[in-house]
């Protein structure tokens, strides 16, 4: 039989999508994809004015990093109260920092999923968060944190330094 090829299946672009474009706060990329947070965009909600997703994680299409459809979105633990506050990624696994939780989403298939989450291993400042070769390593007023990819995260400074003390 024929094919029919429209501009949805050529594009990646569903035509339901209202916008593909967007302001952001933090961004990550991991298996060719662009993952956003905290974003401004117009969406079937409000197609003719931006507006502020404070909980909303966007990806791009597969090796388009710069469209971010309105229709793209991943929802994990919206209307929380808290703000996306940074995006890291490590060995398929989305780590997304709010103020006070941690949210670790498998992405290493073709669809994500919540694979964990941490009560007080939120952040307060982007700039806490350190990407490295060997993993994600964090700071909050709770520790010094870090992620392999394989294991939960570990707190470094266990037995090792009182908690009062790390505040100090």
């Amino acid at each position: 039989p024929p094919q029919i090829f429209t501009h949805a299946t050529k594009s990646g672009i569903r035509g339901t999508a209202k916008s593909i474009d967007c302001y952001y706060k933090t961004g990550t990329i991991i298996n060719r994809r662009l993952y956003v947070g905290n974003i401004y965009q117009k969406t079937a909600d409000s197609p003719d004015v931006y507006k502020h997703y404070n909980d909303r994680l966007l990806k791009s299409i597969t090796n388009k990093f710069d469209v971010l459809p309105d229709t793209e979105y991943v929802d994990v633990a919206i209307r929380d109260g808290e703000s996306i506050v940074k995006l890291a990624g490590f060995a398929g696994r989305l780590l997304q920092f709010k103020e006070n939780m941690l949210y670790i989403i498998n992405v290493s298939g073709e669809s994500e999923y919540l694979e964990a989450k941490f009560v007080n291993m939120g952040i307060s400042h982007p700039n806490a968060v350190a990407e490295t070769e060997i993993g994600v390593f964090w700071a909050n007023e709770y520790g010094l944190s870090y992620f392999n990819g394989k294991e939960a995260p570990e707190n470094l400074i266990d037995n090792k330094i009182d908690i009062s003390e790390w505040n100090s």
